[in-house]
């Protein structure tokens, strides 16, 4: 199987975040997609393996802040390439906690919603949780960050516990 075809499905780049008690975290993830109308319902894939996905199935809320096109490395690195359990991603980050105390990414973002989680699904190497949509409101009209638009101009690579995660070893055989 050639994984660029993988490339072809295009995504949008968000920060999914949650808190327990008083740890508050997050990751990337590009795999966050509207499932019903009514209720407005998400659903949201997380690796297992994830910090944020313990925390997330012992709270029951989480948000999901989606980047904007000019976001740059920093947050993608902090959110996407670091540990919660070692560092603490909220430092240096603008951010506001909702009603409930969910953490809302809003530094390079344009828009934030707050999910109840509904349902899981263990899929695999990964979760996906089903949020039912509490609030959220648009923060900037400037353009969302796309999975395109991500791995070629910022010559991005998803992170193993990544669901678009392709292998050192593939993506130079296939040129990626």
């Amino acid at each position: 199987m050639n994984p660029k075809i993988l490339h072809t499905v295009n995504y949008g780049l968000f920060v999914v975040s949650t808190r327990l008690n008083e740890k508050k975290n997050g990751y990337i993830a590009n795999t966050v997609m509207q499932l019903t109308a009514n209720p407005v319902k998400f659903g949201v894939s997380c690796n297992k393996d994830n910090f944020t996905a313990g925390l997330i199935l012992q709270n029951k809320k989480f948000s999901v802040s989606v980047l904007a096109k000019s976001c740059g490395r920093p947050i993608i690195s902090k959110f996407g390439y670091k540990s919660g359990s070692k560092v603490e991603k909220f430092v240096d980050v603008q951010y506001f906690e909702t009603e409930n105390g969910t953490p809302v990414v809003t530094e390079k973002c344009v828009a934030w919603m707050e999910f109840e989680l509904d349902e899981h699904y263990d899929v695999g190497s990964h979760y996906l949780f089903i949020g039912k949509l509490l609030n959220g409101d648009i923060l900037s009209d400037e353009e969302p960050l796309t999975y395109s638009y991500y791995l070629d101009e910022y010559k991005g690579v998803a992170p193993k516990n990544a669901p678009t995660y392709i292998s050192k070893e593939l993506r130079k055989k296939y040129k990626l």
